[in-house]
């Protein structure tokens, strides 16, 4: 997988990409609770294309946390962003 962490005021953002063609598990250190992610994968891109309010107004779901860590399941050829 790839990933990228952005940052601005004490706020985090990480997009997390998986290339590969199985579900994989990262785990992303030194989270506070409250996070939460939104996939772009095969069952939603197209609403996320032709629907882009629609697709960004979807609630993300809310991480599960053990301690200050967080695991987030990346579907095949999926994207996932964590936000707060």
């Amino acid at each position: 997988f790839e990933g990228l962490a952005f940052g601005s005021g004490g706020t985090k953002c990480f997009m997390l990409a998986n290339f590969t063609d199985q579900q994989i598990e990262v785990r992303i250190d030194d989270l506070k609770e409250g996070y939460g992610v939104v996939e772009l994968d095969d069952n939603n891109v197209e609403r996320a294309m032709y629907d882009p309010e629609g697709y960004l107004s979807l609630p993300p779901q809310i991480l599960k946390f053990d301690r200050s860590s967080a695991i987030v399941i990346l579907n095949p050829f999926g994207i996932s962003f964590i936000r707060e």
